[in-house]
C-alpha cells in the first residue's frame, strides 16, 4: 500500500508542477486567445481540486500500477500516455463537437499536452517505486525541493525539459545504487 502512496504523492507532484508552468507561463495567452469570454476570471478552485484528486487516481490505477506489476517504466510511459490521450480527447472532442466557439486548435494543442502530462507523470510515479529506502526519501525530498524552486524561476517553455531532467534524477533514484 505504502508504494502506491508514494506512487500518487509523486505522480500529483510532478503532475501539478509541469501543468501549474504549463498554464501559467507556456500556454495562458494561447487559451486566452483562442477561449476569449468563455474563460472565467480565475478557476473554480473546488472543481479544479476535484478533477486533479481523480485524475491523479486514474493515472496511478491505470498505468503506474500495472507497470509496477511488470516493473516496467515503459508500461508506465505508454498507459500514461494513452490514459491522457483518451481523458483529453475525450473533454476536448466533446466541446468541439458541442460549443459554437470552441477552437479545433485547441483541442488539439490540449489532447497532445494531456497525452504528454499524463505520460510522464506516470513514469515519474513509476519511478518512485526505489524510494522506499531511506536514503532515497531523503533525495527524493530533495530533488522535489530543487524541482520547486526550480519552477518558481521559470520563465517559458523552453526550461521544461530541464524541469523533467530534475524529475528523472530525484525520481529515478532506485537506478543508482551507490546514490
Amino acid at each position: 500500500m505504502a508504494k502506491y502512496l508514494i506512487a500518487y504523492g509523486t505522480t500529483a507532484f510532478v503532475f501539478l508542477v509541469i501543468d501549474l508552468i504549463w498554464l501559467s507561463k507556456v500556454a495562458k495567452q494561447f487559451y486566452q486567445d483562442q477561449l476569449g469570454d468563455i474563460l472565467l476570471e480565475s478557476p473554480r478552485v473546488p472543481a479544479a481540486i476535484a478533477f486533479y484528486v481523480v485524475y491523479i487516481a486514474g493515472i496511478v490505477f491505470f498505468a503506474v500500477a500495472p507497470a509496477l506489476r511488470s516493473d516496467s517504466i515503459v508500461i508506465a510511459l505508454l498507459h500514461g500516455a494513452l490514459f491522457g490521450f483518451f481523458a483529453y480527447a475525450t473533454y476536448d472532442l466533446t466541446n468541439y463537437a458541442t460549443l459554437k466557439n470552441w477552437p479545433l486548435v485547441v483541442s488539439v494543442a490540449d489532447i497532445a499536452w494531456g497525452t504528454f502530462l499524463t505520460g510522464i507523470s506516470a513514469a515519474a510515479g513509476f519511478g518512485s517505486r526505489g524510494c522506499l529506502r531511506k536514503r532515497a526519501k531523503t533525495r527524493w525530498i530533495r530533488c522535489g525541493s530543487e524541482l520547486l524552486q526550480a519552477s518558481t524561476r521559470l520563465h517559458g517553455g523552453a526550461q521544461i525539459i530541464s524541469c523533467i531532467r530534475k524529475i528523472g534524477k530525484g525520481f529515478l533514484c532506485h537506478d543508482s545504487p551507490g546514490q
